[in-house]
């Protein structure tokens, strides 16, 4: 059920014919772009919050990233826009922090594999450790089991989202329904990476927004 978005052509946002008679659009909009921005509206309509539109988020990263070519935040501030956007729709778990502890994780990873101090038998560590070390080793681990526990408890909140409000919810195995949200996650890792890095490591930023309108079409669409 899921598409990789570098295999997949970037979405041109071509001007439509009319589109200037499209309210309130803030800028001309590709079909693909106005069938999410209906979407959404329909979502804010039935289930949104009136403290934050999710149609609005949308025409603010579209006005950030169309309208703003000279501006050096462009990118941070369109990426943040979509990560907004899905927080307000997903409404995931508060505290959940663990996209921003994938480098600590790797180099965990790494230390427990291949360093001589730790002891898989006695699940600790020895050797030339003082104190101070020590007491740290032990917090990054248990900083490392709720990074894992808070990750899982975001793919269980898009994956019931996806059961509770999805177009596709009765069509939909457990299995494909996590692949979605694994789908969903992976994009926004790629705004994440934007936002804190100014360039996405996996895929383009096209490639993340053209992911995004496409999952949003296949979930709130008809």
């Amino acid at each position: 059920m899921t598409d990789d978005p570098r295999e997949q052509p970037v979405d041109s946002g071509q001007d439509l014919p009319g589109i200037q008679d499209v309210p309130p659009g803030p800028v001309a909009l590709s079909h693909q772009q106005l069938a999410v921005r209906s979407a959404l509206g329909q979502w804010d309509s039935v289930n949104g919050d009136r403290r934050q539109p999710v149609t609005a988020i949308y025409d603010g990263a579209l006005v950030a990233w169309h309208r703003m070519e000279h501006n050096p935040e462009r990118r941070a501030q369109t990426a943040l826009s979509f990560r907004e956007l899905v927080t307000w729709l997903i409404r995931p778990p508060k505290g959940t922090a663990a996209e921003q502890l994938k480098g600590l994780r790797r180099e965990w990873d790494t230390v427990l594999t291949g360093s001589s101090c730790w002891s898989d038998q006695h699940t600790t560590w020895c050797g030339m450790i003082d104190d101070a070390l020590a007491a740290f080793l032990g917090m990054v681990a248990n900083v490392m089991e709720w990074a894992d526990e808070q990750l899982e408890e975001w793919w269980r909140a898009i994956t019931r989202w996806i059961f509770r409000h999805s177009s596709l919810r009765t069509r939909l195995s457990p299995d494909e329904a996590r692949n979605e949200a694994e789908e969903l996650r992976r994009t926004l890792g790629c705004f994440s990476a934007t936002l804190h890095h100014g360039q996405p490591r996996a895929y383009t930023m096209e490639a993340a927004m053209e992911a995004l309108d496409r999952w949003l079409l296949r979930h709130l669409g008809p």
